[in-house]
């Protein structure tokens, strides 16, 4: 009995992992930039840190931020 609801709890703990790495992937919206440049993402929300880890492993919406911000160097806005 015990086994079992460890290999369950494991089970959903790995579903958690993925599902984090999944929202990662995902490309940022107009909306996610232009929330982040306005500073309406708190910086302990869910959004906010997968926008920042997006941002680290995409040179595309690395380019989209720069044009929304006519320029800007990135790490402008992501100063913790």
């Amino acid at each position: 009995m015990i086994i079992k609801i460890l290999l369950l709890f494991s089970f959903f703990a790995v579903l958690g992992v993925l599902r984090q790495i999944w929202a990662q992937q995902q490309h940022l919206t107009e909306n996610d930039i232009k929330d982040l440049v306005q500073l309406k993402l708190r910086d302990r929300e869910e959004a906010y840190h997968r926008i920042v880890s997006h941002l680290g492993i995409c040179d595309k919406c690395q380019k989209k931020l720069e044009e929304f911000n006519k320029g800007k160097e990135i790490e402008e806005h992501l100063v913790d």
